[in-house]
């Protein structure tokens, strides 16, 4: 896989067996769903509700999977087990930034993806 490339979608391909319209149904539902789940990740943050933070990240953890980007699923779980401990929030803080930028790129990829199944 490209170096540069943050999914890999060949689980999903799997999934929906080739159907072109169920794929863009889990990828369309997978960055809607993203982009809330941002937001309100960080609206906790900065209400210091780190229970809320963990709920949120472990509701999205899975989601990577299907759109194989593995090593943010591993990001979102080093968030899940600082916010759970609510300790080391500035590590917590830096990782909420780093997954910030990593779904930015995986947002493009995805829309690019989109794009191709038209």
């Amino acid at each position: 896989m490209n170096e540069n490339k943050y999914i890999d979608l060949e689980f999903l391909n799997e999934l929906t067996a080739g159907s072109i319209e169920r794929k863009r149904f889990y990828i369309e539902s997978f960055l809607d769903v993203l982009q809330s789940t941002l937001i309100k990740i960080e609206g906790c943050c900065t209400a210091k509700e780190w229970g809320k933070v963990y709920k949120y990240a472990h509701s999205i953890n899975p989601q990577f999977h299907y759109v194989g980007a593995f090593a943010t699923q591993k990001l979102i779980h080093e968030i899940e087990l600082l916010s759970d401990e609510g300790i080391k929030i500035e590590e917590l803080n830096l990782k909420i930034i780093t997954l910030k930028q990593a779904c930015k790129i995986i947002t493009e990829q995805l829309q690019y993806e989109l794009s191709v199944l038209r």
